[in-house]
């Protein structure tokens, strides 16, 4: 082999290094964005199905959603469920304080 085909693999291996190493590094930040971004959706549909932030806790806890609302619950619960980080999430970044949803 060449000099200059061994200096070409060689920094090729380590782009391709760096680059592992950057992906590895971004993937969890990257991912919880996702799982906010899922859930305050799911949020405002539900707030928008319910009347309001303030109608969509009082009928969540008074058990009395209607059927598409606990549907979307449904969803809500498991996002959080596949992104655990949420949970601990202060209600500014989240948009509500999922503690109030009795979400296990």
């Amino acid at each position: 082999m060449e000099k200059g085909q061994k200096i070409i693999i060689l920094i090729s291996i380590v782009i391709i290094g760096i680059t592992a190493v950057v992906i590895a590094a971004i993937s969890p930040y990257a991912f919880e964005e996702q799982c906010k971004q899922k859930a305050k959706e799911i949020l405002n549909n539900l707030y928008s199905i319910e009347g309001g932030k303030e109608a969509f806790l009082r009928s969540n806890s008074q058990g009395l959603l209607s059927s598409e609302g606990k549907g979307d619950l449904q969803n809500l619960k498991n996002v959080i469920s596949q992104c655990p980080n949420l949970k601990p999430m202060p209600e500014e970044q989240l948009g509500i304080d999922l503690s109030a949803l009795n979400i296990h």
